[in-house]
């Protein structure tokens, strides 16, 4: 155990201007998992239900990653781009395990290249750092032993491992200070890039997308893709690839109000005097929570947001989202799953307190055979198959006709499309609104020089064609450029290029570990890219063995 209690630490005389983002979002994580842990079950929840490899996840030279941080890593990822995608989050088409490996690796790559520059962190560093953190913190500004023995259980850290995190964020904190004091942008060159960053263009574009093609598919057509030699298996192979879309579980989406107490579960210690209540005295006031919310009338949000114990429960009202009914405990699920939506239970016990809950919206579970979705999948892989030729015959076809001058309002009529504008935009800019990122797109527009001229050529970007005109092209006011403008930018650009010396210190570090074949990933956490389907995966086993 570390001696947080009396510890010396010397004075540290580092600057601050760079404070390492990957130890805040370790915190941020942390307080939507500790908050989230106030009515699931950790064992079970959406947090830990993937399939569980054992033993090390991956090495790089002598360092390893633990099959305890790639799933603390892996869950959190998960709830990320579970929020972002809702139910079209399928971490095996985003082949998510490989992801956050490399992720961990490329870290660790980091943490061995700064170690070789002799950029390591001593202890003192490691403990003040942990110790400044806010969230660590008692009411009176101290550091509080209770409140990271707290965060060290709920996100699955131990204080070895967490140790380990914050000296290798200080590690690239100490990285990034030293290139940024070795890093040099002249005035000259933050001119150029001023120019190129103020001069603006708005362009004029036709976009030709598979989603705009309303195209047929008979029944003779599905008949025959589903009987012949060449695509009859087709169909069965994207069923069996695509678990996610035909096999869902049923899923509930509820509100509660947590009134917890002394003793429970996880059990808050900051929140309504939870710290001193007993249990005879929560289970009265859930009672008395109860009548509130089933009077006529009742705002049951607003008294969540006022009256649970659970700490996010007050930012979202008892907002739980949709889970499935092995990812809260037996007690909340099986009440909460024999609801019907708009109703309110009574008083519910479990291990984490008492609960009141609301049920929103219920889904059924999804399990279609392959007999009753055949020839949806038949449909979809024809148009699949179809649609990019359609894609390319209209747009050619447009664009012919502008090389010739001819006027074109009847071929637009005809396919459903219309000249639409980007607004204007830097030339310099990652994203072209409405084109997107597509560098050959941007190429092409940086070429245009005449108002009103087309490219001459149609430009492609996935499953879309575009054909772009220049609307407008506005040069910069090279009087607003003053010498703090210059160096404001000349910082700016500074910063640039040490972000992106340390990407290239990364890629080389381990492209140099390759070619030494020290680099080693575990096929198991690899094969959970292919096992992982959506909901529908086994309960992790165990989330604290290795």
């Amino acid at each position: 155990m570390f001696r947080w209690k009396n510890k010396q630490l010397n004075a540290m005389d580092r600057a601050k201007v760079f404070r390492n983002l990957s130890t805040y979002i370790i915190l941020g994580m942390a307080l939507f998992a500790i908050a989230f842990f106030g009515v699931c079950n950790p064992r079970t929840s959406r947090f830990s239900q993937y399939y569980a490899p054992q033993g090390t996840a991956a090495s790089i030279g002598s360092y390893d990653i633990s099959g305890k941080d790639f799933r603390r890593v892996y869950t959190m990822e998960s709830e990320r781009w579970r929020k972002q995608y809702g139910e079209k989050f399928n971490p095996a088409e985003m082949q998510l395990a490989q992801r956050v490996l490399n992720q961990m690796v490329d870290q660790r790559a980091l943490s061995a290249a700064a170690q070789s520059a002799g950029l390591d962190a001593v202890d003192n560093e490691v403990l003040k750092e942990i110790r400044e953190f806010d969230f660590f913190k008692d009411k009176d500004g101290a550091f509080s032993e209770q409140k990271f023995a707290d965060f060290i259980k709920y996100e699955g850290f131990t204080e070895v491992g967490f140790y380990d995190e914050i000296r290798r964020s200080i590690m690239l904190q100490k990285l990034e200070q030293f290139l940024a004091n070795t890093t040099y942008t002249s005035t000259k060159a933050a001119s150029l890039d001023y120019r190129v960053s103020e001069t603006k263009v708005d362009v004029e574009y036709l976009k030709f997308s598979q989603q705009d093609v309303k195209l047929t598919v008979s029944q003779d057509e599905i008949k025959k893709f589903l009987t012949e030699d060449a695509t009859k298996n087709k169909a069965d192979e994207y069923f069996k690839n695509s678990n996610a879309e035909f096999s869902k579980p049923e899923k509930v989406h509820a509100r509660h109000i947590l009134i917890a107490f002394k003793g429970a579960r996880n059990a808050p210690t900051d929140v309504n005097n939870v710290k001193g209540r007993t249990k005879t005295e929560a289970k009265k006031r859930a009672a008395e929570v109860l009548e509130k919310v089933k009077k006529p009338g009742s705002d049951f949000v607003a008294i969540a947001t006022s009256m649970t114990d659970e700490p996010s429960g007050k930012t979202k009202g008892g907002d739980l989202g949709f889970f499935t009914k092995d990812s809260m405990v037996k007690e909340f699920s099986d009440v909460a799953f024999s609801m019907k939506p708009g109703e309110i239970s009574n008083v519910v016990e479990s291990p984490f307190g008492f609960h009141i809950i609301k049920v929103e919206a219920h889904q059924d579970a999804v399990n279609k055979t392959f007999d009753q979705v055949k020839e949806d999948i038949s449909k979809k892989l024809i148009e699949k198959e179809r649609l990019p030729a359609i894609v390319k015959e209209r747009s050619d076809k447009v664009l012919t006709a502008l090389n010739k001058g001819e006027n074109i309002d009847e071929l637009l009529k005809e396919y459903g499309i219309s000249w639409k504008a980007t607004g204007p935009f830097a030339i310099n800019t990652s994203f072209i609104p409405g084109i997107g990122s597509e560098k050959n797109i941007k190429e092409a527009i940086l070429k245009l020089r005449k108002i009103g001229i087309h490219h001459d050529k149609v430009l492609e970007k996935g499953e879309s064609a575009f054909i772009v005109r220049l609307k407008s092209r506005e040069e910069p006011d090279l009087s607003k450029l003053d010498s703090d403008k210059l160096l404001s930018l000349s910082r700016s650009k500074t910063m640039m290029q040490v972000y992106a010396r340390i990407n290239a210190i990364k890629d080389d570090t381990r492209k140099t570990y390759e070619k030494k074949g020290r680099i080693w990933f575990n096929p198991a956490y690899l094969a959970l890219d292919d096992r992982q389907r959506g909901e529908a995966a086994a309960p992790l086993e165990d989330v604290n063995s290795d």
